[in-house]
């Protein structure tokens, strides 16, 4: 997957960030219905599949306090340079009633999980290639701890209610995301 990535972005399917948070960032979002767009090759194909169904046991989990739909979201690969960064933000901005006014109706209204899966060199280290996630709470002893982009690893939380930035990295950095989104108002998902 990860060589896939950086065929993509050289063909140019990855394009350049077009928000401030993400300076260096290029990304592509793909559909993600039942089947896995034919334009993705055998490895991306596969680690798009573990991080679906990753998405589906969080969803049917999560969904017996909200109805949230994360079979067919968008998937978005996302590719940083060395030393690119995503600043400090959340996901969606949807949980309180000052932020809900300013995002009703809008993706950043619906997102209720993110889910990510690193797409690394394998052997990733924190110490000398950085580029970790830095999850920021009040239940940490020093108000913040990073996850390390390590091939293969899944990251979820709360779109709502996490505050996380990227931090500058050595090297090339890859992650595939896919977000859970609210039901529609009165709606019920059935389990498959």
């Amino acid at each position: 997957a990860m060589l896939e990535i950086e065929e993509r972005r050289a063909c140019g399917c990855l394009r350049a960030a077009r928000h401030a948070c993400a300076p260096r960032q290029f990304s592509e979002t793909l559909p993600f219905d039942d089947a896995i767009p034919e334009s993705c090759e055998n490895g991306l194909r596969k680690a798009l599949l573990v991080l679906r169904t990753v998405g589906e046991a969080v969803g049917d989990a999560l969904r017996r306090s909200e109805p949230l739909d994360v079979r067919a979201p968008p998937a978005m690969i996302a590719a940083y340079a060395p030393d690119a960064t995503y600043h400090l933000h959340k996901d969606a901005y949807g949980g309180d009633a000052e932020s809900a006014a300013a995002v009703a109706g809008s993706v950043l209204d619906r997102r209720r999980i993110t889910l990510l899966l690193y797409v690394n060199d394998d052997g990733w280290d924190p110490i000398d290639d950085g580029g970790c996630l830095r999850v920021h709470s009040k239940a940490f002893r020093n108000g913040a701890r990073d996850v390390t982009p390590r091939l293969g690893r899944v990251v979820a939380f709360d779109s709502r209610k996490v505050w996380h930035e990227v931090r500058p990295a050595a090297k090339d950095r890859r992650a595939l995301t896919i977000w859970g989104d609210a039901a529609p108002a009165g709606a019920t998902l059935e389990s498959e």
